[in-house]
């Protein structure tokens, strides 16, 4: 969730992307550099080399094999970009999927579509950014969280102010009859007036500043 909120990718993909284009760097070095003259020792000699090996896999999981041996026949900046695209592309794949796997990211499924920094990120102070991150995160103590500490069915997860409903982020922000008060300050009636799933979705998109600043101090609240 934290990728997905910041749109960061991890760091390997920078490492593999370093480590392949370095090869080349060092294939075409000074002959009177030892890096040089190992690196050709290892391939004159075919002496087993991992960290050879681990760029190669590189390659291979990549879909780029066919230049390991003719790497000089390729734009190295096109193949670069090409690699590190499809490391991004790859791990997009591996982040969507273990999302849809996940049960505490239920609620997170419903609000993030496309793998980017969230807008509220940027736009608002950092004391109410993180607010919002932690909600949309699963970071609180709500009950559909807890509950998961004791290994609570989630369906017993209920709310602890009216016990009506579950206690999770929608209950708390839209529905919940305690913090009806502090939802009427801030935020506009249609989001709970006869609230459902796609206002709260509009509400928590929203790239409206003002409205994210009072949702955000609404959620502080819950927090």
């Amino acid at each position: 969730m934290l990728y997905g909120e910041t749109g960061r990718y991890p760091l390997h993909i920078t490492i593999k992307v370093r480590m392949v284009k370095f090869r080349p760097a060092l294939k075409n070095g000074k002959n009177s550099k030892l890096s040089f003259r190992c690196l050709n020792a290892i391939n004159n000699l075919s002496i087993p080399c991992k960290w050879n090996a681990y760029i190669k896999s590189i390659l291979d999981e990549t879909g780029f094999s066919i230049y390991w041996n003719n790497a000089e026949t390729v734009n190295h900046k096109w193949l670069y970009k090409s690699i590190e695209q499809t490391l991004k592309d790859q791990f997009c794949q591996s982040w969507e999927s273990s999302l849809q796997n996940s049960s505490k990211g239920l609620n997170y499924k419903i609000l993030k579509e496309n793998f980017e920094q969230e807008f509220f990120l940027k736009h608002l102070p950092r004391s109410l950014s993180y607010c919002l991150l932690k909600f949309r995160t699963a970071n609180h103590h709500f009950p559909i969280e807890t509950g998961r500490y004791i290994q609570l069915d989630r369906h017993l997860r209920k709310c602890n102010y009216c016990r009506m409903d579950i206690g999770d982020e929608y209950y708390y922000l839209i529905s919940c009859t305690h913090f009806s008060n502090i939802r009427q300050k801030y935020l506009p009636k249609y989001f709970f007036e006869r609230p459902n799933v796609i206002k709260y979705m509009c509400l928590m998109k929203s790239k409206d500043v003002k409205l994210l600043t009072k949702l955000a101090i609404v959620v502080k609240y819950l927090m």
